[in-house]
């Protein structure tokens, strides 16, 4: 987990994601913009993702875009294979800001926070589980540590 990128948001997408999670990811994403946070979405362990989670990534680059929020999208060598094969087929890495590292990927979003004032990093984990079909949020370290004191 990182959360060492002051003003970053980190959203990692486990497992698969299709219509049941669309709506939880795009409120969540929504509201990170809200907050002026740069986003960096997390696909390396995603094994699966349908066309409706894909508008939501549309849609998020498209508010982050008009916020002047920097916005970046992690696919990697681990990402799974129908992931990385969509992303390669329909042409979505030439329109979406994809990058084949989080290590690749923090240093844009932070470099183009330079000048704004500086926000907590957030760290965000959507997991789904397949056999039960639940999402939960992981909080940051910040959030952690705020609900033991």
């Amino acid at each position: 987990m990182d959360t060492s990128e002051s003003g970053v948001a980190i959203v990692v997408l486990e497992g698969e994601h299709e219509l049941f999670s669309a709506p939880k990811l795009q409120r969540q994403l929504e509201a990170l913009i809200g907050e002026g946070l740069s986003l960096v979405v997390d696909l390396a362990e995603a094994t699966f993702l349908d066309s409706s989670v894909v508008a939501v990534l549309l849609r998020a680059r498209d508010r982050a875009s008009e916020a002047g929020v920097p916005f970046a999208i992690v696919v990697d060598d681990s990402t799974g294979e129908p992931v990385r094969r969509m992303f390669e087929i329909t042409g979505l890495a030439a329109i979406l800001p994809v990058f084949s590292s989080r290590e690749e990927a923090l240093p844009r979003a932070s470099q183009a926070r330079e000048g704004r004032a500086a926000r907590p990093s957030r760290y965000c984990a959507l997991f789904v589980h397949q056999d039960a079909g639940r999402l939960r949020l992981l909080p940051s370290e910040r959030e952690r540590s705020e609900a033991r004191d």
